[in-house]
């Protein structure tokens, strides 16, 4: 019996990470609706507002850039997405590093502001680096270090730990 108050959707996106359509007897049985494009540049925006940064508009126009030219210039790896999600996950570390880092309370001090958009770049380059080093193929390591630096100029970016690493890596290989 059909409850008149209850409805089921399905949502398929069958170009997202190798998924199957639905199958055209199921299909049949669903009444299809048009879904709209997120604007992924204010999904970032507020994401970086609600977390604290004062250059949000400035730093999501960067980030969806970032993202965008990231998904043109790599190579075709499955594991690869460029899209909202791997962006989201980029902005909430980016959150995260700004509480660890504090409030460096420059208001009101000549030049204080771009050295405060210097600081939140460069947390959102070291967040940009600790989401998408791991999942990069040594190929586009590169392609994405010269994307960060020409989009983020001012972003510095903190050694992640990969010489003491290798070190580790090495000398306990070399006890085998």
């Amino acid at each position: 019996a059909l409850l008149p108050h209850t409805a089921l959707f399905v949502t398929m996106n069958p170009t997202y990470a190798r998924r199957a359509r639905l199958p055209n007897n199921l299909r049949a049985l669903f009444r299809s609706v048009a879904m709209v494009e997120p604007d992924v540049r204010m999904i970032a925006q507020v994401m970086l507002f609600s977390r604290g940064f004062a250059h949000a508009e400035r730093l999501s126009a960067k980030a969806v850039s970032l993202f965008e030219l990231c998904s043109r210039t790599c190579s075709a790896q499955p594991h690869y997405d460029w899209g909202l999600r791997a962006l989201k996950a980029a902005l909430v570390v980016a959150g995260q590093l700004k509480c660890d880092a504090g409030d460096g309370g420059s208001e009101g001090r000549d030049g204080a502001a771009e050295a405060e958009f210097a600081a939140e770049s460069a947390l959102l380059v070291e967040s940009a680096w600790r989401t998408l080093l791991p999942k990069l193929v040594r190929a586009d390591v590169g392609a994405v270090e010269s994307l960060l630096d020409g989009i983020f100029p001012d972003g510095r970016r903190r050694d992640l730990g990969g010489a003491q690493l290798r070190a580790a890596l090495s000398s306990a290989t070399d006890r085998l």
